[in-house]
């Protein structure tokens, strides 16, 4: 028996969710986290209690979850870790059903050793040319300001700046960023061009 076609109800169960996609890497010997930030439209719901039972005994009293993706969206890989509205969730299988273009994943929390997450982030300040990808990182990680993608009629670019104005802290192109307890969003800085 084929799984009936649910394109149209699935389209309105999916909601945009800002989603961190972690990923860990060891610099220095020392196990450092990000988390690459996507806006995913998906449905997030609990795992219905007869799918439940199905699952070995030691696996019953976890908390399991249902994940509907798009098919076009990211992949997700088992053992991933996502954070959705402040919840980490492991990805413990990519389900074989993808009917209309859509993808199915099992989860469970889990919040073992994810740290939280702040955001670094950047702004045109006025330019205009593509967002550079949004990574966010734990306390005390460092990242590099990226190299300027905007362009701004009559002017040119000085750097990054943390207040739009440029009264906040400033950082050149490659630059290294500490990362604090608070996200960031680094402003492009113009400087009227010598004709």
């Amino acid at each position: 028996m084929s799984i009936p076609n649910v394109s149209g109800a699935l389209r309105g169960w999916l909601t945009k969710r800002e989603i961190y996609l972690i990923t860990k890497t060891v610099v220095n010997h020392l196990t450092v986290q990000r988390a690459e930030v996507l806006q995913i439209p998906m449905m997030l719901q609990p795992l219905q209690p007869s799918k439940i039972v199905r699952k070995p005994e030691e696996q019953r009293s976890w908390k399991w979850f249902e994940i509907i993706t798009k098919k076009s969206e990211r992949l997700f890989k088992h053992d991933d870790k996502i954070w959705v509205d402040g919840i980490g969730f492991r990805i413990d299988s990519v389900q074989p059903w993808s009917d209309a273009g859509y993808r199915r994943y099992e989860a469970t929390e889990d919040y073992s050793g994810v740290q939280p997450q702040y955001k670094l982030s950047y702004s045109a300040n006025g330019g205009t040319g593509y967002n550079p990808s949004i990574f966010a990182y734990e306390k005390g990680a460092t990242a590099l300001a990226v190299a300027n993608p905007y362009t701004l009629e009559g002017y040119t670019f000085t750097g990054w700046n943390t207040a739009a104005g440029g009264s906040g802290t400033a950082y050149a192109v490659g630059a290294t960023i500490t990362i604090g307890t608070a996200s960031i969003i680094l402003y492009a800085q113009w400087e009227a061009a010598s004709t």
